[in-house]
């Protein structure tokens, strides 16, 4: 199944060695994943509902701003997806008015540049969003109600979503 990671590398081009019909296949699939990634980015909002800086910093506490959030984003602390040309922040990495401090731990993980031959290419933003909200065999419990999922995990087991993510971008990973 195509995902996020499918589609944020540049080896995935059709190579000009290949016959005209071999390029309108591939360029068939890669329409039809890039599709798919679309979708599951409407899905993913629709579940997870970010929000702009500027809606959420009124709900994270009275003194919270969007320039504060947004020093967060650039500071490596949180992470926004972009959506409709407006970066949307999921709520799930905020606590009590402030970022959770795991979500900069993973982040680091996830983002880390590390030469190619030993991990994949670094998380992309809407990668990240994909990691904390989907299974994870290296969480107890893969089953989305046994929460093997790292941001239900968050909170209660913030260590093994650190290890999780220190695997994640392993070349045999979950």
């Amino acid at each position: 199944m195509p995902t996020f990671r499918t589609l944020s590398t540049d080896s995935h081009s059709p190579e000009a060695t290949q016959s005209p019909d071999q390029q309108a296949q591939l360029e068939k699939v890669y329409a039809e994943m890039r599709q798919h990634a679309l979708e599951l980015r409407d899905e993913l909002i629709a579940e997870f509902r970010p929000l702009p800086a500027e809606q959420l910093a009124p709900r994270l506490s009275p003194a919270s701003t969007a320039e504060q959030i947004d020093a967060w984003r650039q500071a490596g602390e949180v992470f926004s997806v972009p959506y409709n040309e407006v970066n949307l922040y999921p709520t799930f990495q905020f606590d009590h008015g402030r970022p959770k401090d795991v979500v900069a731990r993973v982040l680091k993980l996830l983002r880390d540049e590390r030469p190619r031959d030993e991990a994949e290419t670094p998380y992309l933003d809407w990668d990240i969003m994909c990691w904390f909200t989907a299974a994870n065999g290296w969480l107890e419990g893969a089953a989305p109600d046994e929460g093997g999922i790292p941001m239900a995990q968050m909170d209660a087991n913030p260590e093994a979503v650190i290890v999780a993510a220190s695997h994640a971008r392993d070349f045999i990973s979950d």
